[in-house]
This record gives C-alpha cells, sequence and structure tokens, in this order.
C-alpha cells in the first residue's frame, strides 16, 4: 500500500486506523464523514491526548492544501493521514 511503502505509518498502524475507520464506516461505503473522522479518532487517541484546539489544528493543515474536510467525505486513505498526524500532534509537548 501506498501510505505504507512510504514509511508515513507502520502496518500495525495501519490496521489499527483501519479498524477505526470500519467500526464509523456503518454503510460499508469505503467513506465516512467529519463527524465520523472525529468519532473514530477519539477510539484512537485517548480525548485527555487530543483537545479541541488541537482536532481544529490537524483539519487547517490539511485546508493549506484545499482539502476542507467539513465540507466532503475521507476514504481510508485520508483518514489514516488524520489520524497519523493527530497522533503525532496528540503526542508534542
Amino acid at each position: 500500500d501506498f501510505l505504507a511503502k512510504y514509511c508515513i505509518f507502520s502496518q500495525e498502524k495501519l490496521a489499527e486506523y483501519k479498524r477505526a475507520f470500519e467500526a464509523e464506516d456503518i454503510d460499508g461505503d469505503g467513506y465516512i464523514s467529519c463527524l465520523q473522522v472525529l468519532l473514530a479518532l477519539k477510539t484512537i487517541i485517548p480525548p485527555e491526548l487530543l483537545s479541541e484546539n488541537e482536532e481544529i489544528y490537524v483539519y487547517r493543515i490539511l485546508e493549506t492544501v484545499d482539502f476542507r474536510v467539513t465540507d466532503g467525505i475521507v476514504d481510508l486513505r485520508l483518514f489514516a493521514v488524520i489520524a497519523s498526524l493527530a497522533q503525532k500532534i496528540a503526542s508534542m509537548e
């Protein structure tokens, strides 16, 4: 897979992100909404480690490349990037 090939994150992390994504992809169409992204992130990152301001920061980073998560739907690849970025931000002090 492209994301694992370029070491954005490990296969183990990708599997974790996929489980969280699929739990929110109730209809199985391969896409989740912005709200579902936030719910899935909360299963990966404890809420006390990722504040609301940090969640907003993640979305603002994505907006710099003209992607507005709040206006559309997210597939597994994009969710994995969002989750990885959110985990990195949550681990910063």
